[in-house]
Order: C-alpha cells, then structure tokens, then sequence
C-alpha cells in the first residue's frame, strides 16, 4: 500500500483512538474518496453515494449499484429512466466512503 492509500486509513485510526461517545451522541467518521477515483475501467460498480453539506457534514448515503465513467460523465443506472448522470461535485460531494465506528453505527440504524 502506497503512503498516499494509507493515509486515508491511518486518518480514520487516529479519529478513532481519540474518539469518545457521549450520552445522544455519537462520534464516527468517514473519508470520502473523489467517486471518479473508485470507478473501474472493467464495467460498473456500486457505491455509496454522500451527500454533504458545505462545512463537511455528512447529509445522507445512498447506494448506488451500478455507477459506470462514460465519456460525458459518470452515470447511474435507473429502471426507470436509463443512465442518468450524477449530480453534484465530483471531486467532493459524491464520494465513496470508508466509515469508522461502524459496529457501532450499524447498531443504530434500522435496515
């Protein structure tokens, strides 16, 4: 693994170490990866989506299961409507993710 691929993780173990929950909340993190970076030049991939607000905030997740590069863009796949481009900052907003915490997050949400 290059320093540059470590980098992300060893972001998440330090947060992760320093971490404390309170009674009402919660302390986990996430680093986001540009959505252009994750993509694969063999055929689509499914991701998790975010949404953030402008100080970093994560908003929401949603999944994506077949996201593919074209050349006018990276699109999704819906039924309903064919490929539709993505919306949003490719080099933020839509980010594939690694969460830390997340034993404990899973446990607080309902699937």
């Amino acid at each position: 693994m290059s320093a540059s691929e470590a980098e992300p993780i060893e972001a998440i173990a330090e947060h992760l170490r320093q971490a404390s929950d309170q009674p009402g909340f919660y302390d986990f993190s996430m680093v986001g990866y540009p959505l252009q970076n994750t993509l694969s030049a063999h055929g689509h991939v499914a991701r998790g989506v975010c949404q953030v607000a402008a100080d970093g905030t994560l908003i929401s997740i949603q999944e994506h299961t077949r996201i593919q590069a074209f050349s006018d863009g990276i699109k999704t796949w819906h039924e309903a409507s064919d490929w539709t481009p993505l919306a949003g900052d490719r080099n933020f907003a839509d980010d594939h993710a690694i969460m830390g915490g997340l034993a404990r997050f899973l446990s607080l949400i309902h699937i």
